[in-house]
């Protein structure tokens, strides 16, 4: 199930590495009173990295669920992601990845990953819905 969010980033933690070499960046928005954890996996963890806290984004994510040993786990999965300005004084988190971000000296539309005059965001692959996993 596709979503659209809206919100605010306020945490953007560190990316796991798995022995395979598949990563995980989780990055967490709040809109309104509510906080939502958005996972970002393999190539798109390099755009999680170039988000900056404190900036009012767009998030368009998939929505999966699945059942196991009779509980259920919900994940919600960043496919695009749409800034629509960005503050100066915003700052880059984990503060040593090399490749974040610096904030434009005059607010434009941000498809993060670079700045443009364009207003379409990149799209990202739709996650696969097989996994090998046990949850």
């Amino acid at each position: 199930m596709k979503l659209s969010l809206t919100g605010t980033v306020v945490d953007i933690l560190e990316p796991k590495t798995f022995a395979s070499g598949f990563q995980v960046c989780t990055v967490v928005v709040q809109a309104g009173s509510n906080k939502y954890p958005i996972e970002f996996k393999g190539d798109d963890v390099a755009t999680a990295l170039t988000l900056r806290t404190d900036v009012e984004l767009t998030f368009e994510l998939y929505l999966n669920s699945r059942e196991y040993n009779g509980r259920y786990y919900v994940e919600l999965k960043a496919a695009k992601v749409v800034g629509q300005s960005a503050p100066e004084s915003g700052k880059a988190v984990p503060q040593n990845a090399s490749n974040a971000m610096q904030a434009p000296s005059q607010p434009s539309q941000i498809v993060y990953g670079r700045t443009t005059g364009q207003t379409q965001a990149p799209t990202f692959e739709a996650p696969s819905t097989t996994t090998d996993l046990p949850f």
